[in-house]
């Protein structure tokens, strides 16, 4: 799931330079080009990410700092999934936006006269939902169900991922795709029934803390995004402990490779 650190691409850090999050500390930022940077820092989760991320135009020829991404890492929800593979989704969405509710007494649950049933099944008490969301310029609000990515830079992936070299995790050769959901919430999933359910309503690909509020973010600033991940851990669908500490190092350096190779494929 979130790991020590975790980076996401996109066009619109602030000028590759320290940037703040919600009154936190300063994260370094790093830039290859014009149309993509490059960021990193401690995974805090949703609220840091949405509420602190200051989405400007990036200057043509930034500069690296710091020492470039170290840590790309999501835990697996699709059950064809392993560890150590590294997985690029089309787009991105809030597996705990939701209401929670009260039993009826009867097998069901109040609902308050506000909420509309999205359509999705629900957690128990948890009902998921969409969220609304207003875009740049434009003055009406959107009931969003997913954010999504760049679909240039999604090209720019697909290109990169049909040239891969292999890629070896643990004596096994990692997948990397591109395509599908990936989920995110303020949680550290380590759950296998909620696992389940969340595969079964977004057929999601993966779960992190964070990347969900940066599709939110540039979608509503009209900025370009893209995000890698590989996989740490199965946010709960292993047998014993959730082996993310074992993993995070080894599997980061496999995405980071991934990025790396999109990075490349861009200058040419």
């Amino acid at each position: 799931m979130a790991g020590i650190a975790q980076i996401a691409a996109f066009a619109g850090v602030h000028r590759g330079h320290k940037h703040h999050r919600a009154g936190e500390r300063d994260f370094p930022g790093a830039a290859r080009n014009g149309n993509l940077a490059v960021f990193e820092g401690l995974a805090l989760g949703i609220e840091e990410r949405i509420h602190g991320v200051e989405v400007v135009d990036l200057e043509p020829e930034v500069g690296r700092e710091g020492d470039g991404p170290e840590a790309v890492e999501a835990g697996g929800i699709d059950p064809a999934l392993e560890v150590g593979d590294v997985v690029i989704p089309e787009k991105w969405a809030y597996h705990s936006e939701a209401a929670y509710l009260n039993e009826d007494g009867k097998g069901g649950y109040v609902r308050p006269d506000y909420f509309r049933a999205s359509g999705l099944e629900n957690f128990g008490m948890m009902f998921p939902d969409g969220v609304r969301a207003v875009r740049e310029g434009e003055g009406k609000p959107a009931n969003m169900m997913a954010f999504p990515v760049d679909g240039g830079l999604l090209e720019v992936a697909r290109r990169v991922v049909a040239k891969l070299p292999p890629m070896k995790k643990a004596g096994r050769t990692v997948s990397v795709s591109v395509g599908g959901t990936g989920v995110s919430g303020p949680v550290f999933l380590d759950n296998a029934k909620y696992r389940e359910w969340v595969f079964r309503v977004w057929r999601a690909r993966c779960l992190d803390m964070e990347s969900t509020a940066y599709a939110h973010v540039c979608w509503a600033n009209k900025k370009p995004l893209l995000v890698i991940r590989g996989l740490s851990d199965l946010a709960g669908g292993q047998h014993g402990k959730n082996p993310i500490d074992a993993n995070e190092l080894s599997v980061s350096a496999i995405a980071t490779k991934v990025l790396r190779a999109v990075l490349d494929e861009m200058t040419k």
